[in-house]
């Protein structure tokens, strides 16, 4: 929209739009990583494996470079025509991803932990993994992944209608957020496309991000 850019504001622009890029770089191993198969007991002792623990690590990395994007993303878009699309899927993606986080420690830390506690002969252990998921907030958690994937929907519209940024890389967002949805509540088939929808669209935003400053 012809607005102007200080050299400071279009360089952070530029650190997200890279960061962007590299989230979708960073999660397209996870699955491959995480094909851990079975339920319970089977499940923990899968999970307790360098692998797992390393998914889970770029898993951190990818929710650390996405939220750091997020931001730049929404001080670009907050300069044009989209701005309440922008700051509306800002605030829903970046507020139910923090209430989401918490529980990615199960995890990233007491599903290994109880799957090597089992492999010592300790199989009560399991009892702690259906404790955990029997906690009443942890329904919180579970209720705002989902809503942080509307507030990529969301971002995706304020892309589209920006007239700043690519419009089909607002499309790419919008697939992206609703791939995501499925792919949380553990449709095979989504969680094998998910990530690579996201790869395709942090790369197409993160270049069309970085040209729009300049």
């Amino acid at each position: 929209m012809g607005v102007v850019l200080s050299q400071r504001s279009a360089q952070r622009i530029r650190l997200g739009a890279l960061a962007l890029v590299l989230s979708g770089i960073v999660l397209v191993p996870v699955p491959f990583l995480q094909n851990v198969q079975g339920e319970g007991a089977e499940f923990a002792t899968g999970a307790n494996t360098l692998t797992w623990r390393f998914s889970m690590v770029l898993t951190f990395i990818y929710f650390a470079l996405f939220v750091f994007d997020s931001f730049a993303l929404y001080a670009r878009l907050a300069r044009t025509r989209a701005e309440r699309w922008a700051f509306a899927g800002f605030v829903v993606t970046v507020a139910f991803l923090v209430l989401y986080i918490p529980i990615l420690g199960y995890a990233a830390y007491v599903v290994p932990a109880v799957g090597a506690l089992i492999e010592g002969g300790h199989a009560d252990a399991v009892e702690v993994m259906r404790q955990t998921l029997r906690e009443p907030f942890a329904a919180i958690s579970f209720f705002s992944a989902i809503l942080s994937y509307v507030g990529i929907v969301l971002t995706g519209v304020a892309v589209w209608r920006s007239e700043t940024l690519w419009r089909w890389g607002g499309l790419l967002y919008v697939i992206s957020g609703v791939v995501g949805i499925p792919a949380f509540l553990d449709v095979s088939s989504a969680q094998n496309v998910a990530p690579l929808a996201w790869a395709v669209t942090a790369l197409v935003v993160g270049v069309s991000l970085w040209r729009s400053v300049g």
